[in-house]
C-alpha cells in the first residue's frame, strides 16, 4: 500500500499560518488608538494625492497625536490648485501653520511677498531652513486677506 505524501498539506497549512500571523501583526492592539487619520470630507479625484475637495475640506484629525509631525523645514501644510488658484489642502494638527492660525480651504496668495501660481511653487517656497519664519498671505472664505507668520518645523 502506497502512502500519500503529507508535504502539500503541511506546506498549505504553513502558508495559511504565516498569512494569519502577518495580518495579526499589522493590527493595532485592542483598545489602542488607530494610527490612521480621520478624514470626513470627500476626496477630490483630480487632485494630486488624496486631498479633500475645497468646499468640504477639514483638518486631518489623527486619533493619536504623535502619529503625524511636520517634517523639518516645512510648515506642516499641503497645497492644491483649484480654479487657477492655490488653496491650503490640509494642515498637520498642532503643526507650524496650524499654530500660526492658517486654515484649510484658505487661498494662498503669496509667500514672503512673492505671488504663488501653483501648488508645487507653494511647497517649494514654504520649505526652508528649520526654525526660520515664512510669511503667508492668505484669503479666507469671507474674502478677508491677512498675513500669517509661520516658523518652519525643527
Amino acid at each position: 500500500m502506497r502512502q500519500r505524501s503529507r508535504l502539500p498539506l503541511l506546506f498549505a497549512g504553513t502558508l495559511g499560518c504565516a498569512a494569519m500571523l502577518l495580518l495579526w501583526l499589522r493590527m493595532p492592539p485592542p483598545g489602542s488608538p488607530s494610527l490612521r487619520p480621520h478624514v470626513t470630507a470627500t476626496l477630490d479625484p483630480n487632485a494630486r494625492g488624496a486631498v479633500p475637495a475645497h468646499d468640504e475640506t477639514q483638518r486631518l484629525e489623527p486619533t493619536a497625536p504623535e502619529t503625524r509631525r511636520a517634517a523639518p523645514g516645512t510648515v506642516g501644510a499641503g497645497f492644491r490648485e483649484e480654479q487657477g488658484r492655490v488653496a491650503i489642502a490640509w494642515l498637520i494638527p498642532n503643526g507650524p501653520a496650524d499654530r500660526a492660525g492658517a486654515h484649510v480651504g484658505a487661498w494662498l496668495l503669496a509667500v514672503d511677498g512673492q505671488e504663488v501660481r501653483d501648488a508645487q511653487e507653494a511647497e517649494a517656497r514654504t520649505f526652508g531652513p528649520p526654525g526660520t519664519s515664512v510669511r503667508l498671505q492668505v484669503r479666507d472664505d469671507s474674502g478677508t486677506e491677512r498675513e500669517v507668520r509661520v516658523s518652519r518645523a525643527d
